[in-house]
């Protein structure tokens, strides 16, 4: 750029200079006060906007009014005041949802309960019933296996005492002779 489209600014709170506005060509960062050239055009803007002023003139003035003291610490109150209720807001909001929270997570726990009441009472039900159907058939085992051995018992009997008859009767016979 040519010296004769450049103006020299300085920032009130220092700034920076996109590389195609500065002297140099690169970007910069310019302190607080510190003079700066840079291109006439970007120069008139940041002084119209108050970001900047041309050095040798006077540094911009806030166009807002300065408060005074007691103007500062009603603001200050109505600010705290403000803040206070927001904060409030902001609490209830958090202590509502965290009722919902726990009224959904007690509603959820009961259910889980209840789930695991009727899970545990089908379990025990098929148990009671597989036990019920284990205790009937060692009970017809075991009555097969006693009815078999009172048919055993009766017939070793049975021959047993045709084997005393036969005995008997052969004595007899024998004694008689």
């Amino acid at each position: 750029m040519s010296k004769s489209k450049m103006k020299l600014i300085a920032f009130p709170h220092g700034g920076n200079i996109p590389a195609a506005f500065s002297k140099t060509g690169r970007a910069e960062k310019a302190g607080a006060h510190a003079p700066v050239e840079v291109a006439a055009e970007y120069a008139d803007q940041l002084v119209d906007d108050r970001f900047a002023y041309l050095v040798g003139g006077k540094p911009p003035v806030p166009s807002a009014k300065v408060e005074s003291p007691e103007e500062a610490i009603a603001r200050a109150k109505e600010i705290i005041g403000k803040a206070e209720a927001d904060a409030k807001a902001a609490l209830d909001a958090v202590d509502v949802k965290a009722k919902e929270i726990v009224v959904a997570a007690e509603g959820k726990a009961k259910q889980l309960g209840l789930d695991a009441e009727t899970s545990a009472n089908t379990k025990i039900g098929d148990a009671e019933t597989r036990a019920k159907e284990i205790v009937e058939k060692a009970e017809a085992d075991a009555k097969s296996v006693l009815d078999a051995a009172e048919g055993k018992a009766k017939a070793i009997v049975a021959d047993a005492e045709a084997a005393a008859r036969a005995a008997k009767a052969a004595g007899g016979q024998s004694g008689g002779a």
